[in-house]
């Protein structure tokens, strides 16, 4: 009989315990773990990544007597393997607490990281945006330079032409100078003898 009294004595503490809640806490149920669906396959692993190459007509390697023809091969780049990724947040009763499968910081972070890689492709596209606005200036800037190089060395002949002109004029004026000279010459030595 006394073996009998001694579980239900220890049967009658564990029910005090959780009956009286410790002072300045309120009793609550636990929450209740939700039956969670299965997702779909897609979500549950990753499909395998095949990549077909061609390969050409070629003499085998182990064998020089041996010709293989042109054909296509497949590879495995990756095989599939199982999605660790979170895909919806669910809450998972896991002892005491509740923990939920999309971690709020690892999602902030992730977002924090998507806002500067938008940031920066925003820049980049500005400065895209810049560099194709001032290629296409400086591709006028050069048509005209082209067309100013152009029309100076247009000048340029112009101007030498201008002066193998100017030398000729000289020419012909020098010699009509002297022929002048000499004319005079003829006719002052022609009134010097009458």
């Amino acid at each position: 009989m006394k073996l009998l009294l001694i579980p239900l004595g220890f049967a009658a503490v564990a029910a005090t315990m959780q009956a009286a809640p410790a002072p300045g806490l309120a009793s609550a149920a636990p929450p209740r773990a939700q039956a969670v669906a299965a997702p779909p396959e897609s979500q549950v692993i990753t499909q395998p990544v095949v990549h077909s190459y061609f390969v050409g007509a070629f003499i085998d390697p182990s064998d020089p007597n041996v010709r293989h023809h042109a054909h296509v091969v497949d590879r495995l780049e990756q095989p599939s393997s199982w999605n660790l990724w979170p895909t919806t947040v669910e809450a998972v009763r896991l002892g005491p607490g509740v923990r939920y499968t999309s971690d709020p910081p690892l999602d902030a972070a992730r977002a924090a990281q998507d806002v500067r890689l938008a940031a920066v492709e925003s820049e980049h596209q500005a400065y895209a945006q810049r560099l194709a606005a001032e290629s296409s200036e400086m591709t006028a800037r050069l048509k005209d330079m082209e067309k100013q190089l152009a029309e100076l060395k247009s000048a340029n002949e112009q101007l030498a032409q201008a002066k193998k002109q100017i030398r000729k004029l000289r020419e012909t004026q020098e010699t009509l100078l002297e022929e002048l000279k000499k004319e005079k010459a003829k006719r002052h030595g022609f009134l010097a003898h009458d």
